[in-house]
């Protein structure tokens, strides 16, 4: 990259240096015009005449050179005689002029000086000779060539000739080097520049910059994809209400101080959480850098994590004690059964009757309880989540204990394969729909809302209702066993419906408020991920 742009460089010199060099015929024959203007009745095409050949001869000789200059070199044996003729001529149409002390004279300097630009030190001094040799070669025929004042005239022209050479060689190499080192270092620079907006294009956090009044400075395309429709020039407070409340603490700000706050924004129907991190950049522009951290996934990993965590726990404790419990159950009910078949008081035995059918009840919570204490194996056949759901949604239907002036509103795709069990999540969905039924038992007209989405490589299936929310309090327990808010529940309903989900690898975040309905919300694995 360095060299291609020092040619680049080169072959923008060269074309300058062949201008100025047709520049300098264009002045002699300017001169030669005037002249021609002025001294009309006496001139002499004797003496004229050959002037004009000899710049017709360099503007065919330059003419050739503008139609091969970017095939050659800036240091090409070619360009290097052109510059030999051209002092050949320049050395003639001095000497026609008819004099030594010619002004024409410093023409001979600056083709020195041009030859400098293109070949360096060694090549203007190799001019400079060249020129000295003809120039001196051509004031030797004229008739005054033994004067004093001639010699002393003709050795000032080339003492100034190697002179001019030798300081534009020497300036020429030292401008030819810090133009090397310039590129170089822009090269550099733009090097550092382009890793800097890459980093920044695809750092995973957003990056906004902007000014006092809130006016977007620059964006990442992190950035972007929180806010598409945003472009720099606008007021961040605008289209970033989050960020309003903390606007007051934001103009405070000193540095290297930061401000860090965690919100909930709403983005279409999901609830996105958002870690912002504020800093001053610039005590003297007055801009800030916002970082925004999206922690949606992490905070539902995170809530999962917890559930499995205390579900564990709990889960461990009470298998052990239900054990226990099974074992004294048994004895109780071997002798209620003994103490029945020996009484004859009907109403004895109508109390022994309840006791063992209450006895059965606990017998067959237990069972569904180390059902639940059980582990899953890890599913591997494929098993459709849209046809899982379908069956669900037609046995609520049927079904003339549920409110049936709920309005279904789904959006399935054709299929969503995942690695899982059929009947198993056929329960747990089950699970999740008849609460959200009951939940809007007392609604006229309830709705709820099923969906599945792809999310790259995720299916997240969605169950909304409009039924009557949960307490805060109720939210956090709300996956534990024998926690329930039903008078005939047992509270392993949901456990399980947990137990199943996390044996099929399922994210599961809920949110709910009172009034406003809860959203289930679940993430599994595809099938082709």
């Amino acid at each position: 990259m360095l060299e291609a742009n020092i040619s680049l460089d080169n072959s923008k010199t060269k074309w300058r240096v062949e201008s100025l060099r047709v520049f300098l015929y264009v002045i002699c024959l300017l001169v030669l015009v005037v002249f021609y203007n002025m001294q009309n009745p006496f001139i002499s095409w004797v003496i004229l005449g050959p002037s004009f050949l000899a710049l017709g001869v360099g503007f065919l000789l330059h003419l050739c050179l503008f139609l091969k200059l970017d095939d050659w070199k800036e240091d090409s044996i070619f360009l290097f005689i052109s510059f030999v003729i051209d002092s050949l001529l320049l050395s003639y149409f001095i000497y026609k002029s008819g004099t030594y002390q010619s002004l024409f004279v410093i023409f001979h300097l600056l083709n020195i000086i041009l030859a400098s630009f293109l070949f360096k030190g060694a090549g203007s001094l190799a001019i400079a000779l060249v020129t000295s040799i003809t120039f001196s070669l051509s004031q030797m025929m004229a008739p005054d060539y033994k004067s004093l004042s001639f010699l002393l005239v003709l050795a000032i022209n080339n003492l100034s000739f190697f002179g001019v050479a030798g300081l534009a060689g020497y300036l020429s190499e030292r401008l030819f080097n810090a133009e090397k080192e310039v590129v170089s270092k822009d090269e550099k620079l733009k090097s550092l520049e382009d890793l800097y907006e890459l980093i920044i294009d695809k750092s995973p956090v957003g990056l906004v910059t902007f000014d006092s009044s809130s006016r977007v400075v620059q964006m990442n395309f992190k950035a972007f994809s929180f806010f598409p429709l945003v472009k720099t020039e606008d007021k961040i407070l605008d289209f970033f209400p989050a960020i309003k409340d903390l606007w007051s603490d934001i103009e405070k700000l000193e540095m290297p101080e930061e401000l860090l706050k965690e919100v909930a924004v709403k983005k279409e129907e999901d609830l996105q959480i958002l870690k912002l991190r504020v800093t001053r950049i610039s005590k003297s522009n007055n801009l800030f850098l916002l970082l925004i951290e999206d922690l949606t996934q992490y905070k539902k990993m995170e809530y999962s994590l917890k559930q499995n965590e205390k579900l564990a726990a709990v889960g461990g404790l009470a298998a052990g004690v239900a054990h226990e419990i099974r074992n004294p159950l048994a004895g109780i009910s071997g002798s209620i059964e003994l103490l029945s078949q020996t009484t004859q008081n009907e109403d004895d035995k109508k109390l022994m009757k309840i006791i063992l059918r209450e006895i059965d009840r606990l017998n067959n919570l237990i069972t569904e309880f180390l059902d639940f204490s059980r582990p899953e194996k890890p599913p591997v056949d494929p098993c459709d989540l849209v046809f899982c759901l379908k069956e669900v949604i037609e046995n609520v239907k049927a079904n003339s204990k549920l409110n049936q002036n709920v309005v279904l509103d789904v959006d399935f795709p054709e299929k969503a394969l995942i690695k899982g069990y059929s009947d198993k999540l056929k329960q747990a969905f089950l699970n999740i729909v008849i609460n959200a039924f009951q939940a809007m038992a007392s609604k006229e007209k309830g709705q709820l809302k099923v969906s599945i989405v792809r999310n790259q490589n995720r299916w997240k299936v969605v169950i909304k209702d409009s039924g009557d929310g949960m307490k805060e309090e109720t939210l956090k327990r709300l996956f534990e066993p024998f926690y329930t808010t039903k008078s005939k529940g047992t509270g392993l309903g949901l456990a399980v419906t947990h137990k199943i989900l996390e044996a099929h690898q399922a994210l599961i975040f809920v949110k709910s408020e009172l009034g406003q309905g809860t959203e289930f919300e679940f993430e599994f694995p595809c099938f082709d991920a």
